[in-house]
């Protein structure tokens, strides 16, 4: 049987502990209501033991590159900082954690969906230099997926990072059925059709359970996460744990659509471009 590693915090140590839903956090560039369900903003840092003097930890995102903001090119925000934030730890709070929120700065340069490190650092006291049991604590990063609304893409979430389905419920503590969710990342400029398609050993419903073949979105749609019910099909085959896949393409035809480019966007591109060449004196 597969073993489990466990990380321990000892109260006997100086030490930090980061908490977080997932190994990666999720921000979008744009604002809607509907993507609170696949927004994952948050997460949290708590001391392991008191501590003799206040401690500091200052959080703050990794700063792009020259190129990148002279282009125009935003990084994101800790607590509504675009520099970080210190959170400041004492012998009456250092047991309760404290939340750290990430946003994105929306901008006007098409990156990507693109992920940013958020780095820790950790002064004991007055000074990193004099000795204090939590100077220079190594504290580990946190990486955030941010989804640029400026370049088409299809982003796909799994429920809690993955899809997991059993041929039968009967006696496991495994489901028969997950979910994942589908959305764009920019307004197209018309309609735009997704195809879904796999082998037998896997069936696809939405979520009233009828069968779909096609997800369609378009330019008030396409902000909204559509449902996708996988589904194992409990055959009498001896497969032991197994793969199968889930192929999603785009209707060739909805291409332009899809990618939803206007005049706009090549002027934002040229200046983009001339901004951002760092030899052009």
């Amino acid at each position: 049987m597969q073993d489990i590693s466990a990380s321990v915090a000892d109260n006997d140590e100086a030490g930090a502990v980061v908490t977080t839903d997932q190994e990666i956090l999720r921000v979008f560039e744009f604002d809607a209501v509907a993507l609170d369900s696949l927004v994952l903003s948050t997460y949290q840092i708590v001391l392991t033991r008191s501590p003799e003097e206040n401690v500091r930890i200052t959080v703050a995102p990794v700063p792009v590159s020259e190129r990148e903001r002279e282009a125009g090119g935003k990084s994101v925000a800790i607590n509504d900082s675009e520099v970080g934030v210190t959170l400041i730890f004492d012998r009456s709070n250092w047991f309760i954690p404290q939340t750290v929120t990430v946003t994105a700065l929306d901008d006007f340069l098409a990156e990507g969906r693109r992920y940013i490190n958020i780095q820790h650092s950790v002064i004991q006291g007055s000074s990193r230099d004099d000795g204090g049991a939590y100077d220079a604590l190594i504290v580990p990063g946190v990486v955030v997926e941010v989804v640029d609304d400026d370049a088409a893409d299809v982003l796909i979430v799994q429920t809690e990072g993955d899809s997991l389905v059993a041929e039968d419920e009967l006696g496991l503590a495994l489901p028969r059925s997950d979910t994942y969710y589908m959305v764009l990342t920019r307004t197209p400029t018309g309609d735009v059709s997704v195809s879904i398609s796999s082998d037998d050993q896997l069936q696809t419903r939405d979520e009233d359970a009828l069968s779909i073949e096609m997800l369609n979105f378009d330019d008030e749609t396409w902000s909204v996460p559509q449902a996708v019910v996988i589904r194992a099909t409990n055959d009498e085959a001896d497969e032991g744990v197994h793969y199968s896949r889930i192929r999603h393409t785009i209707d060739a035809e909805d291409l332009n659509e899809f990618l939803g480019l206007v005049l706009n966007d090549v002027a934002a591109g040229l200046a983009a471009s001339v901004n951002g060449d760092l030899d052009v004196s």
